[in-house]
């Protein structure tokens, strides 16, 4: 993996959403965080093109986790 980009206010609260809980779904964090899913899914969305999330598909069930840990972002 590159070198870790600086995240905005927005992505370390998304970050901290999913390391608290181990990785969530789009729904999930959305909820927590009280925005819009879409809102939720462009900041993933960003999180994925950096390297600090991966996505991973069970069926229907779409969840993000971090690859990051909390020292290195």
């Amino acid at each position: 993996m590159s070198e870790p980009q600086s995240l905005s206010e927005d992505e370390a609260h998304a970050m901290r959403l999913l390391w608290d809980r181990g990785g969530a779904s789009v729904s999930e964090l959305a909820q927590a965080s009280r925005q819009p899913a879409s809102a939720t899914l462009s900041i993933l969305q960003r999180l994925r093109r950096k390297g600090a999330v991966e996505r991973q598909q069970r069926g229907r069930d779409i969840r993000y986790l971090p690859r990051l840990n909390r020292q290195t972002a």
